[in-house]
């Protein structure tokens, strides 16, 4: 995530490629005729066009859905920024299911969507609907969770995966002196887990800490397979000094292995200081930090341009993260924000962009980092 969000290590990619390859073939029978298939669930805001941006109806599709913390950050994000400008929103929550997601977008498209967002997943799973969106001219684009960079979307707006791990670990070998042994718990099922993988291990170059366990879990299985996978590690290594975990989902399962354990000295480093993380790293002292960021503003981004295109037909700037970045820090147990307070609340992240669109200003990004 530094200077370009648009980096080829960044990304997510949801399954291995003959996982890839499977997924895709079950969603084409799955879907049937693109044609055909019907429309998910969503809303209209039913408000008044905005300074001038005509009323348009707008695809957003999230792989994981409201269910993941940070993926309600981002939905709510999307919902508060097309209500400001009067568009109609599709929101279609994947919940993991791809074939059931493609359905839903197709069934928009068809439906006369004027633009689809796709959150936190790689072109080739959904190519079928992006093949469907450019027959019917429709814009498509790639925001949030980082997917590799693909020329299937028209343009991508997503935070850097390798600096997030970068930081994260950075810090542990801060706390542990630069020597010391880790446990690591990854997921290299998608690219998401395999670009914080890599920025964890080339943290890691150069100190004396050791990784002394790892466990690659299933996603299928995300919370058992933790439980499962941390228990492993630490029946091998109960001692170890610290623990990494690739997903923010993986530390409940990883903190009840730790503590069926009594284990009260092992540290624990993972994702996202969202509101539950936050409550349990103030009553869990294994918790030591939390990588964060505003990933919401990869969507306002979109819309923004979006919004300019629609209004003048300027063409999508696929620079225009790079040039208003998103915002990193790493929460620790001496900077967490208030009882009940988040760093990065997701009505003031899109307050200032909805503040440019009623002003009439549209495609210049705000709240940069």
């Amino acid at each position: 995530m530094h200077a370009s969000l648009r980096s080829p290590r960044q990304a997510t990619t949801l399954l291995s490629a003959i996982a890839c390859l499977l997924v895709f073939a079950f969603a084409l029978s799955a879907c049937g005729d693109d044609e055909d298939s019907g429309a998910g669930a969503g809303g209209g805001s039913g408000a008044e066009e905005s300074a001038g941006v005509p009323k348009k109806s707008i695809v957003y599709a999230q792989l994981v859905g409201d269910a993941s913390e940070i993926a309600l950050r981002e939905s709510t994000a999307v919902k508060l920024a097309t209500e400001a400008l009067g568009w109609d929103l599709t929101y279609i929550e994947g919940a993991g299911d791809i074939p059931q997601m493609i359905q839903g977008i197709n069934g928009a498209i068809n439906g006369g969507a004027d633009a689809v967002m796709i959150a936190s997943t790689d072109a080739p799973l959904v190519k079928q609907s992006i093949d469907l969106a450019k027959r019917k001219d429709v814009p498509v684009l790639g925001v949030g969770g980082g997917a590799p960079p693909s020329a299937e979307y028209d343009a991508q707006y997503q935070e850097d995966e390798v600096r997030m791990a970068e930081e994260l670990t950075a810090r542990m070998v801060e706390d542990l002196g630069g020597e010391g042994t880790v446990a690591v718990l990854d997921n290299t099922q998608i690219s998401a887990g395999k670009f914080r993988q890599e920025g964890r291990e080339a943290t890691l170059e150069g100190t004396d800490i050791e990784t002394v366990g790892r466990q690659d879990t299933d996603l299928a299985d995300l919370i058992g397979g933790a439980k499962k996978g941390v228990s492993a590690m630490l029946t091998q290594n109960p001692d170890v000094d610290a623990l990494w975990l690739v997903y923010d989902a993986m530390m409940p399962p990883g903190l009840e292995a730790l503590n069926q354990r009594k284990n009260t000295t092992t540290k624990v480093y993972s994702w996202f200081a969202n509101p539950s993380n936050l409550e349990v790293m103030r009553k869990n002292e294994n918790v030591q930090a939390l990588v964060d960021s505003n990933l919401d503003h990869t969507d306002l981004i979109a819309i923004d341009q979006l919004a300019r295109f629609f209004k003048d037909g300027t063409e999508l700037d696929p620079d225009a993260l790079k040039n208003c970045d998103v915002k990193y820090e790493v929460v620790a147990r001496d900077n967490m924000p208030p009882d009940g307070e988040i760093n990065f609340p997701v009505e003031e992240n899109a307050q200032p962009f909805i503040d440019n669109w009623k002003a009439g200003k549209y495609g210049e990004g705000a709240d940069c980092a």
